[in-house]
């Protein structure tokens, strides 16, 4: 059995992305979190440099709730950009895009464009 404590830092290595994964900051390493002896259970995070610091003194709560944090706060802009209104065709009740019901009107229903 391995004595080695975890979480730790696996690798460290250039950041391929260009925002750290726990605030918006430029990202400077990319960093592999170790969480237990199974290398699928690893979690990759783009860290900057005072993440960095956070990693190697082992802060790990601090460092996952500014990761947690962020990735909700990004997820949540995504779907507001992503969000198109959807209405039901007046024939056959399908949820179609609002711009694209006259598209499925003449393509399902034969009925001509106006």
């Amino acid at each position: 059995m391995s004595r080695d404590r975890y979480p730790r830092i696996g690798t460290e290595m250039k950041a391929q992305t260009k925002f750290c994964s726990c605030c918006d900051q430029p990202a400077v390493k990319r960093i592999d979190v170790q969480t237990d002896w199974m290398r699928g259970n690893d979690d990759v995070m783009q860290v900057c440099d005072a993440h960095l610091v956070m990693a190697r003194a082992s802060q790990w709560r601090r460092l996952y709730h500014d990761h947690e944090t962020e990735q909700r706060k990004r997820r949540d802009e995504h779907e507001v950009a992503t969000l198109v209104p959807r209405v039901n065709c007046p024939t056959c009740s399908r949820r179609v895009k609002e711009t694209g019901l006259a598209d499925h009107m003449r393509d399902s229903h034969g009925v001509p464009k106006q």
